[in-house]
């Protein structure tokens, strides 16, 4: 079994995953977006603290068949780290754009455009607005590199794949913008194990020596969760936020889109987002959701995108009205999967990583499943 950490930007979650794909034990604790101005912040300890609160609930037997440990969360979030691994600030949240006003400082000196929301946009605000902060880091890490340095003592930055450096850094980049090296963990590829637990109060009874493997950005795992590993199939990660990942061959840009590397070598993810899809639920306007909804999918079709089923997954797979409204928008299969898909993703990358399964394609062909089609 896998015991799988998903760090959402409003929940935190954990599932103990067995080897079919059943969620053996799942529960979940909110979190505290601290909200000030442009600024959109987390309490770093709040994670480590939910999760030794998740964690003592685990039913003491599971512990003794984990055989693995696999960290997600959301990103791009960063947290600034002293020597003694203490953080000196709240963790910037995914959505915080207050490095926005340097954007153009930024792109001067390295020669090319760094959204705000990036991790070195991130480092370089913390220089120029907060240089205590920044001369007193030991490093920067994400989430859930954070979490995994918790529970191994390891630091590093877990890069899904090599097209993903330039969303993260280079040398380069850390020149031009004369940040120090030294405070940035090297890369290590999400395939391999990030570490062996060291026994804390943060998962007391799970046994010393346990390999943890950081998944990395969240929506991976949700991705791969779903089955979403072929082209043509789009993810629709719902949530307080939406996420559509259209999974392509194509590896072109487009407006309005995000296009990155997929997980599976010669696949790419372009994604639209709905950032307020919670808020516009309890306003009572799924209406918008699908307007929304329908405009991302239309823009991907008019770029050439060729969408031969959807997926959806997480906390609105049980809004029947919702899904039904979505359906009707298009013709293709609309497919609801379990509510946990992506920490079944993350228990596809941990029995993956640690051989239990040849391939991602292996595992998903046995571990994903549907719970209903429309539109068939």
């Amino acid at each position: 079994m896998i015991l799988a950490i998903d760090i959402g930007t409003t929940f935190l979650k954990i599932a103990v995953v067995d080897i079919s794909g059943i969620i053996l034990y799942s529960d979940k604790v909110p979190l505290t977006v601290i909200s000030k101005g442009e600024s959109q912040e987390v309490d770093s300890e709040e994670w480590l603290l939910g999760l030794e609160k998740l964690s003592a609930k685990i039913p003491k037997s599971l512990y003794f068949s984990i055989k693995g440990v696999v960290v997600s969360g959301n990103g791009p979030t960063l947290v600034p780290v002293d020597s003694e691994g203490t953080p000196l600030a709240n963790a910037v949240l995914w959505m915080d754009e207050r490095a926005g006003s340097l954007t153009g400082e930024i792109q001067n000196l390295v020669g090319e455009y760094i959204p705000p929301n990036f991790f070195l946009s991130r480092v370089y605000w913390f220089k120029k607005n907060r240089p205590e902060v920044y001369k007193n880091s030991s490093f920067f890490i994400s989430c859930p590199e954070y979490v995994a340095y918790k529970l191994t003592g390891n630091r590093f930055t877990t890069l899904p794949h090599s097209g993903f450096t330039s969303f993260y850094w280079s040398q380069k980049k850390l020149a031009a913008l004369e940040l120090d090296p030294l405070k940035f963990p090297p890369f290590l590829p999400i395939s391999e194990v990030y570490g062996n637990y060291k026994p804390s109060n943060i998962l007391s009874d799970l046994p010393n020596g346990t390999p943890v493997i950081c998944g990395g950005p969240d929506f991976l795992m949700s991705i791969i969760g779903s089955g979403s590993i072929e082209s043509g199939i789009l993810c629709d990660r719902t949530g307080t936020s939406e996420g559509l990942n259209l999974t392509s061959g194509n590896k072109n840009r487009f407006n309005d889109l995000r296009t990155l590397p997929h997980l599976v070598s010669g696949l790419y993810t372009t994604a639209g987002f709905i950032p307020k899809s919670g808020e516009m639920l309890l306003e009572g306007n799924p209406q918008g959701i699908v307007d929304e909804y329908k405009g991302i999918i239309n823009k991907m079709k008019g770029y050439g995108l060729d969408i031969s089923e959807i997926r959806i997954i997480g906390g609105h797979t049980k809004i029947k009205e919702l899904n039904r409204l979505k359906s009707e928008c298009f013709p293709f299969p609309v497919k609801i999967y379990p509510n946990g898909s992506e920490l079944i993703g993350n228990g596809i990358l941990g029995f993956v990583t640690l051989g239990f399964y040849a391939s991602l394609q292996e595992a998903c062909n046995v571990m994903v499943r549907e719970e209903f089609c429309y539109n068939i």
